[in-house]
């Protein structure tokens, strides 16, 4: 297992819940954290961006060119990679170390959303004909790079979202606690705090209300926040994904069991999406994790 980072370019943004959900259907990665980042100077960032990389810089920086004509915002993508296949390619000054399966989501994903050539029989291989190779969307190749990005970006360390893997249950990569404890719980105790509307009850929540069908305010909030104050992946085809194959025994891949995380005032820290599903089944009494 490693990390893994993807950059999603600015000619990509009106793309990106599709090109989320190529990421999040590939078995291979789990998505950890989504975060927008706005910057001034294209060239100076694109340099920062590419300054591990192994291939000459001026190669990169002709390669990019055309990103000064979009807007000067991308979407970082952390993924852990659960089985990379790495190897090494290219010749001479462009040899280096690639993974498989990141090189194959990241052409199936240019493939699909990169800009279209006017001339629909123009090809750059190994795109399809008609695609551009003016790529919306770029990867690391071994996880050194990905701790400089992260670095650069101010995302904390590869080392920090490691942190707990170790424990025997499944905690959020932006998560701190003094003390923690498991307790049994009523659901209907339960509260959540919606981002500029405040606590609510479970039920009142626009997370409880899509599973009830009524799914317009979810989908607005998670496409507001989704990447600025929610930097997990809320998009509804993850919500869709969580509700159709919910499992209220489900250990992660490491065999850490989860729970709900809840402060001492019983208001749900980290959860909410299960929590929801949890009541709309209805189940009564559950064992949250309460920190403090």
């Amino acid at each position: 297992m490693r990390f893994d980072l993807f950059i999603i370019w600015g000619n990509g943004l009106k793309s990106i819940p599709d090109i989320i959900s190529e990421i999040r259907n590939d078995d291979n990665f789990i998505i950890v954290r989504l975060k927008y980042h706005v910057f001034d100077d294209v060239d100076e960032f694109i340099k920062n961006i590419y300054k591990c990389n192994t291939v000459p810089m001026d190669h990169l920086i002709s390669k990019t060119n055309y990103l000064v004509k979009h807007p000067k915002i991308i979407l970082s993508v952390l993924v852990r990679n659960t089985n990379p296949e790495e190897l090494e390619v290219g010749n001479g000054d462009f040899k280096h170390l690639q993974c498989k399966k990141i090189n194959s989501i990241k052409q199936n994903i240019r493939s699909k959303f990169n800009p279209l050539f006017l001339d629909k029989e123009k090809q750059v291989s190994p795109l399809p004909k008609g695609v551009s190779d003016e790529h919306c969307i770029h990867a690391t190749e071994y996880e050194s790079q990905t701790d400089y990005l992260l670095g650069f970006l101010k995302m904390e360390s590869v080392k920090f979202y490691k942190r707990f893997d170790n424990y025997n249950i499944e905690l959020p990569w932006h998560f701190s606690f003094s003390n923690i404890k498991l307790i049994r719980i009523n659901i209907n105790s339960l509260k959540c705090y919606i981002i500029n509307e405040g606590t609510k009850l479970l039920e009142d929540s626009p997370h409880y209300q899509y599973i009830k069908g009524n799914k317009k305010n979810y989908i607005e909030y998670a496409n507001k926040y989704v990447g600025t104050q929610l930097q997990e992946d809320h998009y509804p085809p993850s919500f869709d994904k969580l509700i159709n194959n919910f499992d209220k025994n489900y250990s992660n891949y490491r065999l850490q069991k989860t729970y709900i995380l809840i402060n001492q005032n019983n208001i749900i820290i980290d959860g909410l999406h299960r929590a929801s599903i949890l009541k709309s089944i209805g189940e009564e009494n559950i064992t949250c994790l309460q920190v403090w």
